[in-house]
């Protein structure tokens, strides 16, 4: 089978390897599409923790079932299955909790195991998700994105009708959480320093929208909500709008901080936290029920394709990844196996 396979860091090979095929318990998919997520970029260049090489890449994806190992039930050749990219053992304290996300021994496929970036792969039944004859699978691959974005939000205790939710960042995952809390009846204020995502997240049901290149966002939406934001969604992860977060939100309000920044942040005023008695809360990934939900989010509510700006086929994996990480006019990038 075709491969992009890894083979040091900023260096991805476009190489022919064996296909592998299911043992007992296990699916062989065939990769139709992968979503290109932050994660990728930065195991491609080295700055994500884990020794991994050679390695294929690629952890958010959707494929067709084409052969099943022995002993495997439910699933047969022609199934359409989006994949669970989380590896977890199911049987440590935090699994039997349901809380999967936080596995003891867990990992995440393309870094502990190979990845979808890749003709075929193999999985554990467990791990795959039905998807709709309906759905494209390159809408279907952003179902584990969706799943964390809505792991997140259903933590708070305020999104809903009438609260006031500013998302800081309109990148691809800022336009699906800004779909997400529009569903509860939210009022939602994105913020970004590019006109396009402004527009379009109006189009995709932002109330209201704040360019920070012509106006300082913490004064804005002091202005607009008087008190601060209920709350605050941060999807950029750099040290400017995780500050603004804590500065923008109200007293007793909350901040969902979605996007992975920097283990440390300079000049956060922690005394807030006391002050104004907020909650933060923390998103790792999702937990395995939220994949279902996931998936009726897609078919029915969210709207994937508009985000979806560059599609990629298998061979200009480097390419992709490039693209990707740019400042530009590109937010969802997408390679078909």
């Amino acid at each position: 089978m075709k491969a992009a396979v890894m083979h040091g860091f900023d260096n991805i090979v476009f190489e022919e390897i064996p296909t592998p095929s299911p043992a007992k318990g296990e699916l062989l998919v065939r990769v139709k599409s992968t979503r290109v997520c932050g994660t990728d970029i930065s195991m491609y260049h080295g700055s994500h923790p884990g020794r991994f090489l050679p390695r294929i890449l690629g952890h958010e994806c959707a494929g067709e079932v084409v052969a099943v190992g022995q002993g495997v039930s439910g699933f047969k050749p022609g199934d359409r299955i989006g994949i669970d990219p989380l590896v977890y053992c199911g049987k440590c304290y935090f699994c039997r909790m349901g809380k999967n996300n936080l596995c003891e021994s867990g990992g995440l496929m393309g870094r502990e195991t190979n990845g979808s970036l890749a003709e075929y792969t193999i999985i554990t039944p467990e791990r795959a998700v039905r998807i709709p004859d309906s759905m494209p699978f390159d809408v279907a691959c952003h179902m584990a994105a969706v799943a964390s974005i809505y792991y997140g939000q259903r933590k708070s205790r305020l999104i809903g009708s009438g609260a006031s939710v500013v998302v800081l960042g309109l990148g691809s995952a800022g336009m699906v959480q800004t779909q997400l809390a529009r569903l509860g009846g939210s009022e939602v204020i994105g913020v970004s320093r590019s006109r396009w995502k402004l527009d379009l997240a109006l189009k995709l049901g932002a109330n209201i929208v704040i360019n920070a290149n012509e106006e300082d966002p913490v004064e804005a939406i002091m202005k607009r909500t008087h008190r601060g934001a209920d709350v605050v969604i941060e999807c950029a992860g750099v040290p400017a709008t995780i500050r603004q977060a804590y500065e923008m939100v109200r007293p007793g309000g909350e901040i969902i901080q979605y996007g992975i920044g920097p283990t440390s942040v300079d000049n956060i005023n922690t005394f807030l936290f006391y002050y104004k008695d907020i909650t933060v809360y923390g998103v790792r990934a999702f937990t395995y029920n939220d994949l279902s939900s996931s998936i009726k989010f897609l078919e029915k509510a969210i709207r994937i394709e508009p985000t979806i700006t560059h599609r990629f086929p298998l061979e200009q994996t480097t390419e992709a990844f490039e693209l990707a990480e740019k400042p530009g006019r590109q937010l969802g990038v997408v390679i078909n196996s």
